[in-house]
C-alpha cells in the first residue's frame, strides 16, 4: 500500500519496502513550471507532513517531472504527470481556500484596529479642537484598505467665552462674596439703628375675627419726598381713618453720608415710622432689606393668626379699603397663599419666568441691566413663578417659613424672585394672582380712574394725591348707594 503526500512542491510516495538502501536517494526537480511556482506560493503556509523514519520501513519517494523522468531505480517510484497534476490541483484548491479565509480574517482584524484608532482620534479631537482637522491614519494593510471606507473628521469648535459676558458681575455681589444671609442678618438679636413706634397696638388688635395688617414700605435714605407723599395720602389714612387695623413703616439701610443720616434721624423722631437696619442701602441689597422686613414682622406679630404683612415700595399707592376686603377674605379662606401680581413666562415654558442672563444682546438693553442675573448667582434657565415686589400680601405662617428658608437659600439680588419665588417654593407656598395688584406701568396713568378692586398701583409717585381724592369719591359713592 502506498500513500501520496504533497509537500513543498514535492510529491512524496510512502510505501512499505523493507529495503532501506536507497532511502537517501532523493531526486529533485531542477526546473519548475509557471503553474508549479504559483502552487508552491500558496502551499508555503501548509505545514509539512512529517517524514517517517527508515526504522519504520517506510520509504520517502520524490516525484520527478515527466519531462525529466528516467527509468525508475530501486527505491524510487515515478508517477505519471497527470496523476501528479490532479493531486496538486486538489491540494492547491484547498490551499487557496485556506489563504482566502486567512486573508479575510486579517482584513477584519485590521479593520477593527482602524475603527478603534479612529474612535480614539475622535475623542482626542473633541478634547483638543485644534487637532480636529488632523488626517486619519491610512490603513496599515493593503488588504484592509479595500474594505475600510474613509471617515470624514467632524470639526469641533470650542466655544470661546465672550469676555464682556464672562466678566459681568452684579455690583456689590462678586462671585467671591458670600451669599448666605446669616452673614448679613442677625436673626436672633435686635440690630436696628432706628426703630419705629410699636405696631399692632390698636384696641382691636386682639380681635381674632378682624385682620391686622402691617404695611412695610421699602424706601431709600434719600427718598424723603416719596415718604412725605405717602404720609400725606394713603399712609396718613392708615394712621388715622384705618388705625384700628392698619400700621405702616418705612424700611431703609445705612448710607455713607453724615448729613443724610442726620436728616433721617430727625425724620424718624418726628414720625416714628422708620426702621433702619445695619446693611448698605442699595438696589442690589433689596433682598437683605426684605429679610429684615420679615424679621421685624415675625417679631412684632403674636400668635393670634390675624396678622398680615403687605410688602410694597415707596412709589406705590395702596387702596386701603380694597386691602381690608382682601385681608378679610384671606382669613375666611384660611389661606396661606402669597397673593399679588404673578409674574409668568411663556406657555411653552410652562409659564415659568425666564432668568435673563447677561448676553451681549441683553447687555445692550440699559433698562434690563439691573435685572440681569449671572450664572454664578443662578445657574438655571427659568425662575419659579414669583410675585412682583411692588406689592404682595403674606400671612403670619407664610412669613415665618420664608424667614426660616432665607437662612439657607443663597441670596440672589432680585428680592421678589428670592422671597416669593425661591423661598416660597421651598416653603411650598402657592403664589396667587390678583388683578387688584397693578405692577406694570400703565398708559396714561394721569388719566386712570381708580377702581374699587384696585389694591396696589405701582409707579404712582407724584400722582398719589389724585388717587387719594378718587378714594374719597368712591367711598362717598358707596355710602350713597347704601342709603335707603
Amino acid at each position: 500500500m502506498e500513500v501520496l503526500a504533497y509537500v513543498n512542491s514535492n510529491l512524496l510516495v510512502i510505501h512499505n519496502d523493507h529495503s532501506n538502501e536507497n532511502n537517501k536517494n532523493l531526486v529533485k526537480s531542477s526546473k519548475e513550471t509557471k503553474q508549479q511556482k504559483e502552487n508552491r506560493r500558496f502551499s508555503s503556509s501548509v505545514p509539512s507532513v512529517p517524514i517517517a523514519s527508515p526504522a519504520a520501513n517506510i520509504e520517502v519517494k520524490t516525484l520527478v517531472p515527466q519531462n525529466l523522468s528516467k527509468p525508475s531505480v530501486k527505491g524510487v517510484t515515478l508517477i505519471n504527470e497527470a496523476v501528479i497534476s490532479k493531486a496538486k490541483d486538489k491540494q492547491v484548491s484547498s490551499d487557496v481556500e485556506l489563504a482566502k479565509q486567512n486573508s479575510v480574517a486579517a482584513a477584519s482584524a485590521v479593520l477593527n484596529s482602524v475603527n478603534s484608532k479612529t474612535a480614539e482620534d475622535d475623542k482626542t479631537s473633541n478634547k483638543n479642537p485644534e487637532n480636529a482637522n488632523t488626517e486619519l491614519r491610512k490603513p496599515a494593510a493593503a488588504a484592509a484598505a479595500a474594505t475600510v471606507s474613509e471617515k470624514k473628521t467632524v470639526k469641533v469648535v470650542k466655544k470661546v467665552d465672550d469676555p464682556i459676558v464672562a466678566n459681568f458681575t452684579v455690583e456689590g455681589w462678586p462671585e467671591s462674596k458670600s451669599r448666605i444671609a446669616t452673614d448679613y442678618v442677625n436673626y436672633d438679636e435686635q440690630t436696628a439703628i432706628l426703630q419705629p413706634n410699636q405696631v399692632f397696638l390698636s384696641p382691636d388688635a386682639g380681635d381674632v375675627s378682624q385682620p391686622q395688617v402691617l404695611i412695610a414700605v421699602q424706601s431709600g435714605p434719600k427718598n424723603k419726598e416719596l415718604r412725605s407723599e405717602v404720609r400725606r395720602t394713603w399712609g396718613g389714612a392708615c394712621k388715622t381713618v384705618h388705625q384700628s387695623w392698619c400700621s405702616v413703616i418705612f424700611v431703609l439701610g445705612e448710607f455713607d453720608d453724615y448729613e443724610v443720616q442726620s436728616k433721617l434721624e430727625e425724620e424718624s423722631a418726628e414720625h416714628g415710622d422708620i426702621l433702619q437696619e445695619t446693611f448698605q442701602d442699595s438696589y442690589n441689597n433689596l433682598t437683605i432689606k426684605s429679610i429684615f422686613i420679615l424679621k421685624y414682622y415675625v417679631g412684632a406679630a403674636d400668635n393670634l393668626g390675624n396678622k398680615f404683612l403687605l410688602k410694597t415700595d415707596d412709589d406705590s399707592f395702596v387702596h386701603l379699603e380694597a386691602l381690608w376686603d382682601l385681608a378679610k377674605s384671606r382669613m375666611a379662606k384660611k389661606s396661606n397663599n402669597l397673593i399679588g401680581y404673578l409674574q409668568l413666562g411663556l406657555k411653552k415654558h410652562h409659564y415659568l419666568p425666564l432668568a435673563h442672563k447677561p448676553t451681549r444682546s441683553n447687555l445692550k438693553r440699559k433698562a434690563w441691566l439691573k435685572w440681569l442675573i449671572p450664572t454664578y448667582m443662578y445657574n438655571k434657565r427659568f425662575f419659579p413663578q414669583f410675585l412682583s415686589g411692588s406689592g404682595y400680601l403674606v400671612t403670619q405662617t407664610g412669613a415665618e417659613c420664608l424667614l426660616l428658608k432665607s437662612k439657607t437659600i443663597p441670596i440672589v439680588h432680585l428680592e421678589d424672585v428670592y422671597i416669593t419665588g425661591l423661598c416660597a417654593s421651598s416653603c411650598h407656598l402657592r403664589r396667587e394672582h390678583d388683578k387688584g395688584f397693578k405692577a406694570r406701568p400703565m398708559d396714561k396713568i394721569s388719566e386712570y380712574q381708580l377702581q374699587t378692586s384696585d389694591i396696589v398701583l405701582h409707579y404712582t409717585s407724584g400722582k398719589m394725591d389724585r388717587f387719594s381724592q378718587q378714594v374719597v369719591d368712591l367711598t362717598n359713592q358707596v355710602d350713597l348707594n347704601d342709603d335707603p
